[in-house]
């Protein structure tokens, strides 16, 4: 005997039946009742599983936020290695550049040494982890981010007035033009992108912040460890 989609056993009925409104379903019910025909154990799960495999398709809404998700997560992720390549180089070069500050002015307290660098630096970092996370999490509507970012696109500028004023090379300097200003521009241009453009207050909060932190750092430096 014939069997299949030609036999008679799978043209005694009409196919597919009626009603059916799951695409693929009539040849499966096809297969089905010729299984059935022959004394096969039909399996109800076939249909179920060709249902399951039909995925929601995501939202407009849902789509957009992984967008804005996703170019955040990069965003932050820019600044923060950036910044962190740029302070290796000043945490190694600040003790040079703060004698040659002392001998200058006269004032012993400036000079700091290699170990008090690395910690003012970490502690700087601490800071500046936290302002990209809170950037990540609030979709670039955090203040706290949007100075920081603000702030060290606007230092790149203090790296270069210092060592003009000192006509001498300065800690950071190298790397404030080709490594600190791409990483703070993705930033910004991610925010911008995103229809939340810095403006001319996030630069004064970003001046607020960093002004402050640097100073207090540098002070919580010398005080934990001693200069030898």
């Amino acid at each position: 005997m014939e069997w299949g989609f030609n036999s008679p056993l799978a043209h005694h009925q009409k196919w597919p039946p009626a009603g059916d409104s799951v695409p693929g379903s009539g040849a499966i019910r096809v297969i089905s009742a010729s299984r059935s025909a022959i004394g096969c154990r039909s399996r109800p799960s076939a249909e179920a599983s060709v249902r399951g495999l039909m995925l929601p398709c995501p939202t407009v809404p849902k789509l957009r936020a992984w967008y804005r998700y996703g170019m955040l997560a990069r965003g932050p992720a820019h600044l923060f290695i950036a910044w962190a390549v740029h302070d290796v180089e000043e945490a190694v070069a600040f003790p040079s550049t703060c004698d040659a500050l002392a001998d200058r002015t006269g004032v012993e307290a400036l000079r700091m040494d290699q170990r008090q660098s690395w910690l003012a630096v970490g502690l700087m970092g601490v800071l500046v982890a936290l302002a990209c996370r809170r950037g990540t999490i609030s979709n670039g509507h955090s203040r706290f981010y949007r100075a920081m970012v603000a702030g060290l696109q606007a230092h790149v500028g203090t790296h270069l007035l210092a060592s003009v004023l000192q006509h001498r090379y300065t800690a950071g300097v190298a790397t404030a033009l080709p490594v600190m200003l791409p990483g703070a521009e993705s930033a910004r241009r991610e925010l911008r992108d995103l229809g939340e453009p810095l403006r001319a207050k996030d630069y004064a909060a970003g001046a607020a912040l960093l002004l402050p932190a640097a100073l207090g750092c540098q002070a919580l430096a010398r005080m934990l460890i001693r200069r030898r």
